[in-house]
């Protein structure tokens, strides 16, 4: 008897294909993508009724996900994620629905969002305005549904990655009170699931809450922004005092990152408290006068100077971040920015009397924090360019050598000289020549040793002044027509 077949199985050839497109799709090649999005729909049709409901809704999202990545947002919306948001009960029950049913909302938000972004990717319009704010509600209403289970704090996650990306088209001082709301919502669910709490998500959450202080800002709330970045140092310093009891040390990268992290919030803190009220100190006035030569009695011999007096202000900077440099930069950079101006580069007015001081004072340390890695940086350019120029002089003299010593060989064939008499003038000549090679080889073994230390020195300086923060103080100081201190910078990077 023949053994029977097995029969055809649509559930299975439904997971071959489907894995098929989820394939291609991935690929990278737009000729095979280019197919991918009518192939889905078809199969999903074809396979509608063949297939488990529970198992045909999660491939109903699932499709609906890899159709908006090719950029198809529309047959996304209206034939993967709108089924699901309208069907009143799915087949998945508990926490099943929930997290189908909020990864099909924030698909459709993301659908919505990336329509409008075509549109008006500036959000200038009241309309667009009001659309970016209808789908933020319903991405914190998504988040809301899942913040009380702790094993759906990578939906919550996913959210606020999704409306941090919103809210960035609004970060500018006329949008920018449409996403605090927001913002402040998702730094809040951050906080309040333990998942969450990781070292690894530490960033993200710093993330949030710069990007909450900045938004306050804008719209002239600084009083809160200093709470938000007050309770933001409170939360990251309880962090890390309960890790402090982790049996199992910190690697190096975790206190890379802590470092990071207390440096931002460092930053804001001087920012939104420190600069919010300043010290008082000694004018600039009577700092210059301190800095001068005192008159009368000249020092006694060996006799050290006492440092010129700091401003107030610095005094506080270095109490709020403490004394390393690279710290300093970093709040006085932050401090530096003003988030209520436009994006433009240059202001259209003055800052404020008190503005001004600040700036000055701030920039002024700056570029004092900055005056030795810029110094390293220009050494190293300059080693570079005396290294070409021995490049450049080593390789004629040695032509040169070549050249004198041809002919001297030349002439010592055509005709030999006697025994005892002196060297003709070419033999002369190529000695010289010869002379001059080495010690111009000399000069440039030298040269490639002290252009190897500048820029061993160099990738140090680079370190401790990145190139980012080499632009943000040179905008800083352009917006602020502080022309001296552009000169200086754009001279010497």
């Amino acid at each position: 008897m023949a053994e029977k077949k097995p029969g055809f199985d649509p559930a299975a050839y439904f997971e071959k294909m489907f894995r098929k497109f989820e394939h291609t799709a991935a690929s990278g090649s737009p000729e095979l993508q280019a197919t991918v999005t009518s192939s889905l729909l078809e199969l999903l049709s074809t396979y509608r009724l063949k297939l488990q409901l529970g198992v045909y809704q999660e491939r109903l999202v699932q499709s609906g996900r890899i159709i908006a990545s090719l950029g198809d947002y529309e047959l996304a919306l209206s034939e993967c994620f709108a089924p699901i948001l309208g069907t009143a009960e799915l087949e998945a029950k508990g926490m099943g629905a929930i997290r189908l049913r909020v990864l099909a909302e924030f698909g459709s938000v993301e659908c919505s969002f990336a329509l409008l972004d075509e549109r008006d990717p500036s959000v200038a319009h009241a309309a667009s305005t009001a659309t970016v704010r209808e789908l933020l509600r319903r991405v914190r209403v998504g988040m809301a549904s899942c913040a009380k289970h702790e094993t759906l704090y990578w939906l919550v996650l996913n959210g606020t990655r999704l409306a941090y990306s919103m809210c960035t088209r609004l970060m500018r001082p006329e949008r920018a009170a449409e996403a605090i709301e927001t913002l402040g919502w998702c730094a809040l669910c951050m906080e309040g699931m333990l998942p969450l709490l990781a070292p690894r998500f530490l960033m993200w959450r710093i993330q949030l809450y710069e990007a909450l202080c900045h938004c306050y800002e804008a719209v002239g709330m600084v009083e809160a922004a200093a709470k938000a970045a007050t309770h933001a140092l409170a939360r990251y310093t309880q962090l890390k005092n309960y890790d402090k009891h982790d049996p199992v040390p910190p690697t190096a990268e975790m206190n890379a990152r802590y470092d990071r992290a207390e440096k931002a919030l460092g930053a804001l803190r001087f920012k939104y408290v420190t600069c919010l009220a300043p010290p008082k100190g000694p004018s600039p006035e009577e700092l210059a006068a301190a800095a001068a030569p005192a008159k009368g009695k000249p020092p006694a011999k060996g006799e050290v100077p006492p440092p010129p007096p700091e401003s107030g202000l610095v005094v506080a900077l270095k109490e709020t971040v403490g004394e390393a440099p690279t710290a300093q930069l970093v709040a006085v950079l932050e401090a530096l920015h003003d988030y209520t101006t436009s994006a433009r580069t240059l202001a259209t007015a003055p800052p404020s009397e008190a503005r001004e001081k600040i700036v000055s004072e701030l920039l002024a340390k700056g570029m004092e924090l900055a005056a030795s890695s810029l110094a390293k940086l220009t050494a190293h350019e300059e080693a570079k360019l005396a290294l070409a120029l021995a490049n450049e002089q080593a390789a004629s003299a040695q032509a040169a050598a070549t050249t004198a010593q041809a002919a001297a060989e030349a002439e010592a064939a055509a005709a030999p000289l006697a025994e005892g008499a002196p060297p003709s003038p070419v033999a002369a000549a190529a000695a010289e020549a010869q002379a001059q090679a080495q010690a111009s080889a000399a000069a440039l073994e030298g040269l490639q040793a002290a252009e190897a230390a500048a820029a061993a020195e160099a990738a140090a300086a680079t370190q401790a002044l990145p190139l980012p923060m080499h632009v943000r103080l040179l905008c800083a100081a352009f917006k602020n027509q502080k022309w001296d201190e552009v000169s200086m910078l754009a001279d010497e990077r």
